[in-house]
């Protein structure tokens, strides 16, 4: 009996919101239970301290929200450094000049070899060019994919936040993201449904024979 005034005596400072009740059971044993709240601060504390659904959608809607826009502006510098390079190798040009028919019939097979190999140049560069052009149009289309992916992620994010928040979305909300370079979804849609260029190789237009 002594112990267990002793623990009743040392718990009861912590436990004053709680109602503590002595029994006994058939057997004639003493026994205490604590009823009320568990502790100090309450069950209703800890529940007030508990955020709101609405409050951990924020949250996880904020984050998201900020990987998406990190996202796009990584995938839109590296979409415009694609243009750039597209650009530079449409651009490339070759001239080729190979020497005409000669007057000597004797130095006319050093003139048709000569002849060939400008025309044997000019066709593999025409080739190595058009090889670059198709892998970086490639590489522009699967990156406009990421970034209309990624935007369409960023619309499913901003029904979710609207559904939470009883069909409107709150004022913390922006649907503008900062991306730097990176196109709009409308914008990647369009650039994902024009015609394809033709893959025919081209012949360069600077060739000249001489």
């Amino acid at each position: 009996m002594l112990a267990l005034a002793l623990a009743v005596a040392l718990v009861a400072p912590a436990l004053a919101a709680d109602q503590m009740r002595r029994w006994r059971d058939a057997d004639g044993q003493l026994h205490l239970s604590i009823e009320g709240a568990g502790g100090p601060a309450g069950a209703a504390d800890r529940r007030a301290a508990e955020p709101s659904p609405q409050q951990r959608l924020s949250t996880r809607a904020s984050l998201r929200r900020r990987e998406l826009e990190r996202a796009l502006a990584k995938a839109g510098a590296e979409l415009a450094a694609i243009r750039d390079e597209l650009r530079e190798v449409d651009d490339k040009k070759m001239v080729v000049t190979a020497p005409s028919a000669p007057s000597d019939p004797a130095a006319m097979q050093l003139v048709l070899d000569a002849q060939r190999d400008a025309f044997l140049r000019a066709h593999a560069f025409a080739e190595e060019r058009q090889d670059q052009l198709r892998k970086l149009r490639r590489r522009e289309r699967d990156k406009l994919k990421e970034i209309f992916a990624d935007w369409e992620s960023f619309g499913r994010l901003r029904d979710e936040v609207k559904q939470g928040y009883g069909g409107r979305l709150p004022a913390w909300w922006r649907d503008h993201l900062d991306c730097g370079e990176c196109p709009s979804a409308a914008e990647a849609k369009a650039a994902l449904h024009k015609p394809k260029k033709a893959a025919a190789a081209e012949a360069p237009s600077d060739t000249k024979a001489e």
